[in-house]
């Protein structure tokens, strides 16, 4: 289950980051997508921004933190969507949802 927090500045959430696990930033700069970027499925920090994204600024302190960008394709979604998106293709990859049903998997 995921530990969902509330709202906060950026460099508070940073602070508080432990090193271990992934730690992911949605940014539709981004280069990579969610496949290439999960090796360490126990333990996942995604950082998902305001309307509008995260500044560059921003982007670059929080890979300065050992945050690796991460794209959701071309599309960009709403503030309250995203996070949904990117659970879901985590929980996914981690083999926890299927598109197929049960008998079939």
């Amino acid at each position: 289950m995921p530990d969902i927090r509330e709202p906060r500045p950026l460099t508070e959430n940073l602070a508080t980051i432990q090193p271990d696990g992934q730690h992911l930033m949605l940014d539709p700069g981004g280069t990579a997508g969610f496949v290439n970027l999960l090796t360490d499925l126990q333990e996942i920090t995604l950082f998902t921004g305001p309307e509008g994204g995260f500044t560059q600024e921003e982007c670059a302190e929080a890979q300065a933190a050992g945050f690796q960008l991460v794209s959701l394709g071309p599309r960009i979604l709403r503030t309250e969507t995203a996070p949904v998106v990117a659970l879901g293709i985590v929980q996914n990859i981690a083999g926890d949802l299927s598109a197929m049903p049960a008998e079939e998997a």
